[in-house]
């Protein structure tokens, strides 16, 4: 995405960068280096989904020590289930449908935060 070699210079130098007024180098060292994985994905910025973005950007926690958001899995089955059957004799092939049972509920709100980028 547009913002991946931003996160990527922010995520990773060793000073921290004023701006504005603040623009020369502040003189301090960035205590967060490296401390950070960047993750994008062209979902976000797509257009063709509802509140899509360019611009903003999520920090989470690692899901192990503050999980946002939950999924769980019926009797602890995580693949779905596929089933295949022949086609009607006048067509070739066959036919397969796939299932899972699962569900989401949101978990710890301080385990994320968005930037709307503004």
């Amino acid at each position: 995405t547009a913002l991946h070699n931003t996160a990527l210079r922010i995520a990773n130098s060793s000073l921290v960068v004023g701006q504005g007024a603040d623009a020369g180098l502040a003189g301090n060292t960035n205590v967060y280096q490296g401390r950070y994985q960047v993750v994008t994905t062209p979902y976000l910025s797509n257009a063709s989904y509802t509140g899509f973005s360019a611009v903003a950007w999520y920090l989470l926690a690692n899901p192990a020590d503050m999980p946002v958001i939950e999924t769980v899995f019926l009797n602890g089955k995580d693949t779905p289930t596929v089933e295949s059957a022949q086609a009607s004799f006048n067509t070739l092939g066959i036919q397969l449908r796939a299932y899972g049972d699962f569900g989401c509920a949101l978990q710890e709100f301080r385990g994320g935060v968005r930037g709307s980028g503004a």
